[in-house]
């Protein structure tokens, strides 16, 4: 095996531990409304094959952390999954509805707690949803910007 680089182990965690946060979060009411202008069987089967892919990034990253080349280009073929989901999905679905999540989710948080004003909490939404967007987007980049330089390449055969 080859000699791993401090950055391999570092992007490799950090990419298990993104999509152990992303598998264990995302209910499917959420992703139903994200998605909403699809025919519900549309929707699951997109919804399943995103948990598939997220526990592919799991097996993923546990395979960079043994150095198999083959799992380094899974994790970038899953950044750039990533990066196209973005670019297509997120204009034409997610980002028009997600107005409409934040305003029902910002409606019933507000709900329970009277204590807090609902424009402080749609706020609060809408900067974790840009600082979300922001870090998975970046990361994405840095995943495939890392694994396919020649050196880290190097490391992997």
């Amino acid at each position: 095996m080859s000699k791993r680089s401090p950055g391999v182990l570092v992007l490799a965690l950090l990419f298990i531990l993104g999509a152990l946060i992303q598998l264990t979060s995302g209910k499917f009411d959420d992703y139903k409304i994200f998605f909403q202008s699809l025919p519900e069987k549309i929707i699951i089967v997109c919804y399943f094959f995103i948990k598939i892919l997220l526990v592919l990034g799991i097996v993923s990253g546990i395979g960079m952390l043994f150095m198999k080349n083959i799992f380094r280009k899974i994790a970038v073929f899953l950044s750039w999954y990533t990066i196209f989901s973005y670019l297509v999905e997120g204009p034409f679905f997610i980002f028009r509805n997600v107005p409409k999540y934040i305003n029902d989710l910002s409606l019933n948080i507000s709900a329970q707690t009277k204590s807090v004003s609902l424009s402080f909490i749609s706020g609060l939404l809408w900067n974790f949803i840009i600082v979300g967007w922001i870090v998975d987007f970046s990361f994405a980049i840095l995943i495939i910007y890392f694994f396919t330089r020649p050196k880290v390449k190097e490391q992997f055969r």
